[in-house]
Protein backbone atom coordinates (compact mmCIF):
# COMPACT_ATOMS: atom_id res chain seq x y z
CA UNK A 1 0.00 0.00 0.00
CA UNK A 2 1.21 3.51 -0.79
CA UNK A 3 0.54 7.07 0.39
CA UNK A 4 -0.72 5.97 3.81
CA UNK A 5 -2.42 8.81 5.72
CA UNK A 6 -4.07 8.53 9.14
CA UNK A 7 -7.64 9.84 8.93
CA UNK A 8 -9.02 9.06 12.38
CA UNK A 9 -8.88 6.58 15.26
CA UNK A 10 -11.03 5.39 18.12
CA UNK A 11 -10.95 3.17 21.18
CA UNK A 12 -13.77 0.88 22.32
CA UNK A 13 -14.74 1.45 25.94
CA UNK A 14 -16.28 -0.75 28.61
CA UNK A 15 -18.57 -3.72 28.23
CA UNK A 16 -21.76 -1.97 27.11
CA UNK A 17 -20.84 -2.37 23.45
CA UNK A 18 -21.98 1.16 22.61
CA UNK A 19 -19.22 3.66 23.42
CA UNK A 20 -16.15 4.80 21.48
CA UNK A 21 -13.60 7.48 22.37
CA UNK A 22 -12.31 9.50 19.40
CA UNK A 23 -9.42 9.56 18.61
CA UNK A 24 -8.80 7.37 21.63
CA UNK A 25 -5.50 6.11 22.99
CA UNK A 26 -3.65 2.81 22.49
CA UNK A 27 -1.65 1.30 25.36
CA UNK A 28 2.11 1.75 25.60
CA UNK A 29 4.40 -1.12 24.56
CA UNK A 30 6.76 -2.05 27.41
CA UNK A 31 8.25 -5.17 25.86
CA UNK A 32 9.70 -8.14 27.70
CA UNK A 33 12.23 -7.78 30.48
CA UNK A 34 15.28 -9.94 31.05
CA UNK A 35 13.47 -12.42 33.29
CA UNK A 36 11.31 -15.22 31.83
CA UNK A 37 7.60 -14.43 31.69
CA UNK A 38 5.51 -17.40 32.90
CA UNK A 39 1.77 -17.20 32.18
CA UNK A 40 -1.31 -19.30 32.82
CA UNK A 41 -3.60 -20.05 29.91
CA UNK A 42 -6.44 -17.54 29.41
CA UNK A 43 -9.93 -18.57 30.47
CA UNK A 44 -13.20 -18.16 28.59
CA UNK A 45 -13.87 -16.79 25.11
CA UNK A 46 -12.06 -13.91 23.45
CA UNK A 47 -13.55 -11.22 21.23
CA UNK A 48 -11.29 -11.21 18.17
CA UNK A 49 -13.43 -8.76 16.18
CA UNK A 50 -14.43 -5.94 18.52
CA UNK A 51 -16.53 -4.16 15.88
CA UNK A 52 -18.43 -7.26 14.80
CA UNK A 53 -19.00 -8.29 18.40
CA UNK A 54 -20.17 -4.89 19.65
CA UNK A 55 -22.12 -3.75 16.57
CA UNK A 56 -23.12 -6.97 14.76
CA UNK A 57 -25.77 -5.24 12.62
CA UNK A 58 -23.42 -2.51 11.36
CA UNK A 59 -19.75 -3.14 12.22
CA UNK A 60 -18.53 -0.37 9.90
CA UNK A 61 -20.59 2.28 11.68
CA UNK A 62 -17.95 3.22 14.30
CA UNK A 63 -15.47 3.81 11.46
CA UNK A 64 -17.87 6.26 9.83
CA UNK A 65 -18.73 7.97 13.13
CA UNK A 66 -15.07 8.38 14.08
CA UNK A 67 -14.22 9.99 10.74
CA UNK A 68 -17.24 12.30 10.77
CA UNK A 69 -16.36 13.32 14.34
CA UNK A 70 -12.85 14.46 13.33
CA UNK A 71 -13.51 15.42 9.70
CA UNK A 72 -17.20 16.36 9.25
CA UNK A 73 -16.70 17.16 5.56
CA UNK A 74 -14.84 13.99 4.64
CA UNK A 75 -15.97 12.83 1.18
CA UNK A 76 -16.60 9.08 1.39
CA UNK A 77 -17.82 9.12 -2.20
CA UNK A 78 -14.26 9.67 -3.44
CA UNK A 79 -13.19 6.32 -1.94
CA UNK A 80 -13.23 3.13 -4.02
CA UNK A 81 -13.12 0.59 -1.16
CA UNK A 82 -13.87 0.78 2.56
CA UNK A 83 -12.63 -2.30 4.37
CA UNK A 84 -11.13 -3.92 7.42
CA UNK A 85 -7.55 -5.03 6.94
CA UNK A 86 -8.51 -8.61 7.75
CA UNK A 87 -10.92 -8.77 4.81
CA UNK A 88 -8.58 -7.16 2.29
CA UNK A 89 -5.74 -9.43 3.38
CA UNK A 90 -7.89 -12.46 2.48
CA UNK A 91 -6.77 -12.05 -1.12
CA UNK A 92 -3.16 -12.65 -0.09
CA UNK A 93 -4.12 -16.25 0.70
CA UNK A 94 -4.08 -16.72 -3.06
CA UNK A 95 -0.74 -15.03 -3.75
CA UNK A 96 1.70 -17.50 -5.38
CA UNK A 97 4.46 -17.11 -2.78
CA UNK A 98 7.67 -19.10 -3.39
CA UNK A 99 6.20 -20.30 -6.65
CA UNK A 100 3.69 -22.51 -4.81
CA UNK A 101 0.07 -22.95 -5.89
CA UNK A 102 -1.82 -21.81 -2.78
CA UNK A 103 -5.34 -21.71 -4.23
CA UNK A 104 -6.16 -25.33 -3.38
CA UNK A 105 -5.78 -24.58 0.36
CA UNK A 106 -7.30 -21.09 0.42
CA UNK A 107 -10.82 -20.43 1.69
CA UNK A 108 -12.51 -17.18 2.69
CA UNK A 109 -15.79 -15.29 2.52
CA UNK A 110 -16.85 -11.69 3.02
CA UNK A 111 -19.84 -9.47 2.31
CA UNK A 112 -20.06 -6.43 0.07
CA UNK A 113 -22.40 -3.45 0.27
CA UNK A 114 -22.39 -1.03 -2.67
CA UNK A 115 -23.17 2.61 -1.88
CA UNK A 116 -22.93 4.85 -4.94
CA UNK A 117 -19.59 3.94 -6.55
CA UNK A 118 -17.98 2.72 -3.32
CA UNK A 119 -17.63 -0.93 -2.32
CA UNK A 120 -17.73 -1.69 1.40
CA UNK A 121 -16.11 -5.02 2.31
CA UNK A 122 -17.62 -6.60 5.44
CA UNK A 123 -16.40 -9.45 7.65
CA UNK A 124 -18.74 -12.42 7.94
CA UNK A 125 -16.67 -14.72 10.16
CA UNK A 126 -17.43 -15.17 13.85
CA UNK A 127 -16.29 -12.25 16.04
CA UNK A 128 -15.41 -14.52 18.98
CA UNK A 129 -12.92 -17.31 19.54
CA UNK A 130 -13.25 -20.19 21.98
CA UNK A 131 -9.58 -21.08 21.63
CA UNK A 132 -7.85 -20.58 24.96
CA UNK A 133 -4.49 -18.92 24.39
CA UNK A 134 -2.03 -16.80 26.37
CA UNK A 135 -2.79 -13.54 24.57
CA UNK A 136 -4.68 -11.69 27.33
CA UNK A 137 -2.10 -12.55 29.97
CA UNK A 138 0.68 -11.42 27.65
CA UNK A 139 -1.07 -8.10 27.02
CA UNK A 140 -1.38 -7.43 30.74
CA UNK A 141 2.34 -8.08 31.17
CA UNK A 142 3.76 -6.03 28.28
CA UNK A 143 1.26 -3.17 27.85
CA UNK A 144 0.51 -0.11 29.98
CA UNK A 145 -2.68 1.92 29.57
CA UNK A 146 -2.40 5.69 29.55
CA UNK A 147 -3.76 7.30 32.72
CA UNK A 148 -7.49 7.81 32.42
CA UNK A 149 -7.85 5.24 29.63
CA UNK A 150 -7.73 2.06 31.67
CA UNK A 151 -11.22 1.07 30.50
CA UNK A 152 -10.28 1.14 26.79
CA UNK A 153 -10.31 -2.39 25.43
CA UNK A 154 -9.34 -2.03 21.78
CA UNK A 155 -7.81 0.71 19.65
CA UNK A 156 -8.57 1.07 15.94
CA UNK A 157 -6.77 3.14 13.33
CA UNK A 158 -8.36 4.36 10.10
CA UNK A 159 -5.97 5.10 7.27
CA UNK A 160 -6.45 6.23 3.70
CA UNK A 161 -4.06 4.66 1.22
CA UNK A 162 -3.71 3.82 -2.44
CA UNK A 163 -3.54 0.46 -4.15
CA UNK A 164 -2.53 1.36 -7.66
CA UNK A 165 -5.23 3.75 -8.84
CA UNK A 166 -7.66 2.63 -6.13
CA UNK A 167 -8.33 4.83 -3.13
CA UNK A 168 -8.82 2.64 -0.05
CA UNK A 169 -10.14 3.53 3.40
CA UNK A 170 -8.81 0.84 5.72
CA UNK A 171 -9.43 0.07 9.39
CA UNK A 172 -7.18 -2.07 11.55
CA UNK A 173 -6.63 -2.81 15.21
CA UNK A 174 -3.41 -1.37 16.65
CA UNK A 175 -2.03 -3.22 19.67
CA UNK A 176 0.18 -0.53 21.20
CA UNK A 177 2.46 2.43 20.61
CA UNK A 178 6.11 3.22 21.22
CA UNK A 179 7.60 6.68 20.72
CA UNK A 180 11.37 6.77 21.05
CA UNK A 181 11.60 10.48 20.23
CA UNK A 182 10.22 12.39 23.22
CA UNK A 183 9.64 15.46 21.05
CA UNK A 184 7.33 13.44 18.80
CA UNK A 185 5.50 12.12 21.86
CA UNK A 186 5.14 15.59 23.40
CA UNK A 187 3.81 16.99 20.13
CA UNK A 188 1.15 14.28 20.00
CA UNK A 189 0.23 14.77 23.65
CA UNK A 190 -0.13 18.54 23.19
CA UNK A 191 -3.18 17.88 21.02
CA UNK A 192 -4.68 15.43 23.49
CA UNK A 193 -8.27 15.96 24.52
CA UNK A 194 -9.33 15.15 28.06
CA UNK A 195 -12.01 12.69 29.04
CA UNK A 196 -14.84 12.63 29.58
CA UNK A 197 -15.89 15.10 26.93
CA UNK A 198 -19.47 15.87 26.07
CA UNK A 199 -20.81 12.57 24.75
CA UNK A 200 -22.56 12.64 21.39
CA UNK A 201 -25.25 9.97 21.52
CA UNK A 202 -26.25 8.46 18.17
CA UNK A 203 -28.64 5.67 17.34
CA UNK A 204 -26.19 2.85 18.03
CA UNK A 205 -23.05 4.56 19.32
CA UNK A 206 -22.06 7.04 22.00
CA UNK A 207 -19.04 9.09 20.87
CA UNK A 208 -16.81 10.69 23.50
CA UNK A 209 -13.99 13.14 22.80
CA UNK A 210 -10.62 12.10 24.15
CA UNK A 211 -7.14 10.84 23.42
CA UNK A 212 -4.55 11.77 20.83
CA UNK A 213 -4.01 10.87 17.19
CA UNK A 214 -0.52 9.37 17.45
CA UNK A 215 1.67 9.16 14.33
CA UNK A 216 1.56 5.99 12.25
CA UNK A 217 5.28 5.47 12.88
CA UNK A 218 4.54 4.86 16.58
CA UNK A 219 2.21 1.90 16.10
CA UNK A 220 3.21 -1.59 17.24
CA UNK A 221 1.49 -4.88 16.51
CA UNK A 222 2.33 -8.28 17.90
CA UNK A 223 1.29 -11.91 17.84
CA UNK A 224 1.79 -14.67 20.43
CA UNK A 225 2.49 -18.14 19.03
CA UNK A 226 3.79 -21.49 20.17
CA UNK A 227 7.19 -22.38 18.77
CA UNK A 228 6.94 -24.66 15.76
CA UNK A 229 5.77 -24.79 12.11
CA UNK A 230 2.17 -23.78 12.90
CA UNK A 231 3.47 -20.82 14.86
CA UNK A 232 5.64 -19.78 11.92
CA UNK A 233 2.59 -19.78 9.64
CA UNK A 234 0.68 -17.55 12.06
CA UNK A 235 3.63 -15.17 12.28
CA UNK A 236 3.68 -14.59 8.54
CA UNK A 237 -0.08 -14.47 8.20
CA UNK A 238 -0.08 -11.60 10.69
CA UNK A 239 2.89 -10.04 8.93
CA UNK A 240 0.96 -9.89 5.67
CA UNK A 241 -1.87 -8.03 7.42
CA UNK A 242 0.57 -5.65 9.09
CA UNK A 243 2.24 -4.85 5.79
CA UNK A 244 -1.09 -3.99 4.15
CA UNK A 245 -1.96 -1.37 6.78
CA UNK A 246 1.44 0.33 6.68
CA UNK A 247 2.10 -0.27 10.38
CA UNK A 248 5.91 -0.15 10.67
CA UNK A 249 6.58 -2.28 13.76
CA UNK A 250 5.68 -5.90 14.25
CA UNK A 251 6.73 -8.27 17.04
CA UNK A 252 6.31 -12.04 17.22
CA UNK A 253 6.43 -13.47 20.75
CA UNK A 254 7.08 -17.20 20.69
CA UNK A 255 6.50 -19.34 23.76
CA UNK A 256 7.02 -22.92 24.85
CA UNK A 257 5.00 -24.88 27.37
CA UNK A 258 6.37 -25.93 30.75
CA UNK A 259 7.04 -29.55 31.65
CA UNK A 260 3.84 -29.57 33.74
CA UNK A 261 1.58 -29.41 30.67
CA UNK A 262 0.02 -27.04 28.14
CA UNK A 263 -1.68 -24.71 30.63
CA UNK A 264 1.46 -22.69 31.34
CA UNK A 265 3.72 -20.91 28.86
CA UNK A 266 7.16 -19.36 29.11
CA UNK A 267 8.06 -16.28 27.08
CA UNK A 268 11.73 -15.27 26.80
CA UNK A 269 13.05 -11.95 25.51
CA UNK A 270 15.39 -13.80 23.13
CA UNK A 271 12.29 -15.31 21.48
CA UNK A 272 10.68 -11.91 20.91
CA UNK A 273 11.51 -11.12 17.31
CA UNK A 274 10.82 -7.63 16.03
CA UNK A 275 10.45 -6.76 12.35
CA UNK A 276 10.29 -3.64 10.26
CA UNK A 277 7.08 -4.21 8.32
CA UNK A 278 7.86 -1.48 5.82
CA UNK A 279 11.10 -3.15 4.72
CA UNK A 280 10.90 -6.81 5.64
CA UNK A 281 13.61 -8.74 7.49
CA UNK A 282 12.80 -12.30 6.46
CA UNK A 283 12.59 -14.15 3.16
CA UNK A 284 8.82 -14.57 3.51
CA UNK A 285 8.42 -10.90 4.38
CA UNK A 286 10.46 -9.79 1.39
CA UNK A 287 8.37 -11.96 -0.89
CA UNK A 288 5.09 -10.58 0.46
CA UNK A 289 6.31 -7.04 -0.20
CA UNK A 290 7.91 -7.81 -3.58
CA UNK A 291 6.77 -5.81 -6.64
CA UNK A 292 5.45 -9.02 -8.22
CA UNK A 293 3.26 -9.91 -5.22
CA UNK A 294 1.97 -6.35 -4.84
CA UNK A 295 1.11 -6.20 -8.55
CA UNK A 296 -0.69 -9.54 -8.28
CA UNK A 297 -2.58 -8.33 -5.20
CA UNK A 298 -3.63 -5.09 -6.89
CA UNK A 299 -4.75 -6.90 -10.04
CA UNK A 300 -6.83 -9.41 -8.09
CA UNK A 301 -8.64 -6.71 -6.08
CA UNK A 302 -9.26 -4.65 -9.24
CA UNK A 303 -10.69 -7.67 -11.05
CA UNK A 304 -13.03 -8.50 -8.16
CA UNK A 305 -14.24 -4.89 -8.02
CA UNK A 306 -14.86 -4.98 -11.75
CA UNK A 307 -16.96 -8.14 -11.46
CA UNK A 308 -19.10 -6.63 -8.68
CA UNK A 309 -19.61 -3.35 -10.50
CA UNK A 310 -20.65 -5.21 -13.63
CA UNK A 311 -23.33 -7.03 -11.63
CA UNK A 312 -24.50 -3.74 -10.11
CA UNK A 313 -24.73 -2.08 -13.51
CA UNK A 314 -26.97 -4.92 -14.67
CA UNK A 315 -29.38 -4.05 -11.84
CA UNK A 316 -28.53 -7.05 -9.69
CA UNK A 317 -28.71 -5.22 -6.37
CA UNK A 318 -26.22 -3.74 -3.94
CA UNK A 319 -25.48 -6.60 -1.52
CA UNK A 320 -23.17 -9.49 -2.39
CA UNK A 321 -21.23 -12.38 -0.91
CA UNK A 322 -17.72 -13.08 -2.14
CA UNK A 323 -16.57 -16.66 -1.53
CA UNK A 324 -13.37 -18.44 -2.44
CA UNK A 325 -13.13 -22.21 -2.12
CA UNK A 326 -11.92 -25.13 -4.21
CA UNK A 327 -10.00 -22.78 -6.48
CA UNK A 328 -13.03 -20.68 -7.49
CA UNK A 329 -13.97 -17.11 -6.61
CA UNK A 330 -17.77 -16.71 -6.63
CA UNK A 331 -19.61 -13.39 -6.30
CA UNK A 332 -23.31 -13.86 -5.60
CA UNK A 333 -26.15 -11.45 -4.94
CA UNK A 334 -27.40 -11.51 -1.36
CA UNK A 335 -30.35 -10.40 0.71
CA UNK A 336 -29.74 -7.13 2.50
CA UNK A 337 -30.50 -8.70 5.89
CA UNK A 338 -27.72 -11.24 5.30
CA UNK A 339 -25.04 -8.54 5.09
CA UNK A 340 -24.19 -6.33 8.12
CA UNK A 341 -24.01 -3.09 6.12
CA UNK A 342 -24.30 0.60 6.94
CA UNK A 343 -27.46 1.95 8.52
CA UNK A 344 -30.09 3.67 6.38
CA UNK A 345 -29.26 6.97 8.11
CA UNK A 346 -25.60 6.84 7.05
CA UNK A 347 -26.50 5.74 3.53
CA UNK A 348 -28.86 8.71 3.36
CA UNK A 349 -26.05 11.09 4.28
CA UNK A 350 -23.93 9.51 1.58
CA UNK A 351 -26.56 9.91 -1.13
CA UNK A 352 -27.47 13.46 -0.13
CA UNK A 353 -24.46 14.65 -2.13
CA UNK A 354 -24.91 12.28 -5.04
CA UNK A 355 -22.26 12.47 -7.71
CA UNK A 356 -23.02 12.27 -11.41
CA UNK A 357 -22.32 8.62 -12.19
CA UNK A 358 -23.12 6.06 -14.81
CA UNK A 359 -23.67 3.34 -12.22
CA UNK A 360 -27.24 2.34 -11.39
CA UNK A 361 -27.71 1.11 -7.84
CA UNK A 362 -30.44 -1.47 -7.30
CA UNK A 363 -32.25 -2.29 -4.10
CA UNK A 364 -31.07 -5.87 -3.59
CA UNK A 365 -34.50 -6.77 -2.29
CA UNK A 366 -34.52 -10.45 -3.13
CA UNK A 367 -32.23 -13.42 -3.65
CA UNK A 368 -31.06 -14.12 -7.18
CA UNK A 369 -28.98 -16.62 -9.08
CA UNK A 370 -27.09 -13.77 -10.74
CA UNK A 371 -23.42 -14.26 -9.95
CA UNK A 372 -19.88 -14.09 -11.24
CA UNK A 373 -17.54 -17.07 -11.05
CA UNK A 374 -13.89 -17.43 -12.00
CA UNK A 375 -10.75 -19.11 -10.78
CA UNK A 376 -8.36 -17.29 -8.49
CA UNK A 377 -5.64 -17.25 -11.15
CA UNK A 378 -8.04 -15.67 -13.63
CA UNK A 379 -8.40 -12.72 -11.25
CA UNK A 380 -4.86 -11.58 -11.79
CA UNK A 381 -5.01 -12.30 -15.53
CA UNK A 382 -8.26 -10.37 -16.00
CA UNK A 383 -6.98 -7.39 -14.07
CA UNK A 384 -3.83 -7.17 -16.18
CA UNK A 385 -6.07 -5.89 -18.95
CA UNK A 386 -7.73 -3.42 -16.58
CA UNK A 387 -4.61 -1.95 -15.02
Amino acid sequence: MEHVEVISAYSCVGDDGQTIVVPGMPPKWLGLGDRPLVLDRDAGTRLIDQNGGRWPDSPMEPLMRAILHMQPNYDFRAVDIITDRHTLASFLQLAPLKGEDRESEASFEFGVQVVEDTLIFLRLDSPTSNQRSFREGFEKAVLEQYEGYEDCQAHHRIVECSLGDLRVLLRYGADAYVLEDTREFNAAMSTMETRPGSPHVLENITVQCGGALLPQSAMVEFVTVKQGPRGDERIWKKYRETYISGAPRYAAAEYFNTHTGNDKAIFLSKNLNEYNSAVGTHDDALEVSSPETIAWFKNTVVATMGDIRELVEKGNGRYYRVRFSEGKLVIQRSLSDGIPGLSAELCGRWRSKRRVTGMAVGDGASESDDMSTRSGSEAGEQADSLA
